[in-house]
């Protein structure tokens, strides 16, 4: 996945995240990418969730190639702050995520929470955008549609990769 996508979906995943957990916690903070708006003890997570002025849990969210060695550092940095810490990370990446949790003993102190972004598809408003009501059908619908094919081809593509 590229890494402006990567970047998006990060934030975006921040987001939902920050909206899913607005009904336990009455005070959540986000730093989202490149910003550093909210502090916890010298670090900045990308979700702070309070209770009544009292820091409950933070929370950081990886994107796919975010998932190596290399994020073993920051996730002992979040271990050592001594609150809660819940890491999310993608769907296909949990096992990834718990096996190096495992082998650099962060398991009893990190939750690994997961997420997946699924794109719903209804074909039924597909057919009818490209064809019109008197069933003929339009060369620009259907130059959108290809498009559109396009697009869901390199969104599998970049799953995989």
């Amino acid at each position: 996945m590229s890494l402006n996508r990567e970047n998006f979906l990060h934030d975006w995943i921040i987001e939902e995240i920050e909206k899913k957990f607005s009904k336990e916690y009455n005070e959540i903070k986000v730093n989202k990418l490149n910003e550093k708006n909210y502090e916890f003890k010298g670090s900045y997570p990308d979700i702070i969730f309070g209770n009544y002025g009292q820091i409950v849990m933070i929370g950081e969210v990886e994107t796919e190639s975010d998932i190596n060695e290399n994020i073993i550092e920051k996730w002992k940095n979040l271990q050592s702050l001594d609150t809660s810490c819940i890491v999310f990370v993608p769907k296909n990446k949990l096992k990834d995520a718990r096996d190096l949790c495992w082998n650099n003993q962060l398991v009893e102190r990190l939750k690994i929470s997961t997420y997946s972004v699924e794109i719903p598809i209804n074909w039924t408003y597909i057919f009818q955008f490209l064809f019109h009501l008197d069933n003929q059908p339009s060369s620009l619908s259907f130059y959108h549609f290809f498009e559109f094919l396009k697009f869901l081809n390199s969104l599998c593509h970049n799953k995989h990769t």
